[in-house]
């Protein structure tokens, strides 16, 4: 079971909206406000308002509120609006006024300790298999530095 929410036209590039929309999937409702309360974007105030909206079907659904995470939170182009730009010689340019459609979906999932414990286990793994492929080429350096450091013959020199 899923809660959703959707924003369309609103009018915003969907690249700039993206830039803060792409870190919130997975997150808890709670720490998704927290990040958007704190977050300098036009935008900010925009996702807070349409998360809000998304807890609230989840609540006329009767879901549980403790446990849910956003699962998909998608930015979408919208319809492009042309405008013209009188430039000299008789010219125009064309002005994009871009719009975006914002999807939020809310459903249960794990808890956000046990990603957390994951992704710790998973970054200690990518650095023990570092740690070797490191060892691996400091013996590859100092097998070179030895036949850098072998004494060298002397050339004769003329006069």
């Amino acid at each position: 079971m899923e809660a959703k929410a959707t924003l369309k036209m609103y009018r915003q590039s969907p690249r700039k909206v993206r830039l803060l929309a792409g870190g919130l999937t997975g997150h808890s409702i709670e720490r998704a406000k927290s990040k958007l309360d704190s977050a300098p974007k036009r935008v900010a105030p925009v996702l807070l308002k349409l998360l809000r909206s998304a807890e609230a079907n989840a609540r006329e659904k009767n879901m549980d509120m403790e446990s849910l995470r956003i699962t998909k939170l998608s930015v979408d182009e919208g319809p492009t609006m042309f405008r013209m730009r009188p430039r000299a010689h008789g010219r125009a340019f064309v002005i994009r006024k871009r719009t975006s459609h914002i999807t939020v979906v809310l459903a249960p999932g794990k808890e956000e300790r046990a990603n957390e414990e994951e992704n710790v286990e998973k970054k200690a793994k990518t650095r023990s298999s570092e740690v070797k492929t490191s060892s691996a080429s400091k013996e590859k350096g100092e097998k070179r530095e030895k036949k850098e450091k072998a004494p060298e013959k002397k050339k004769a020199v003329r006069s």
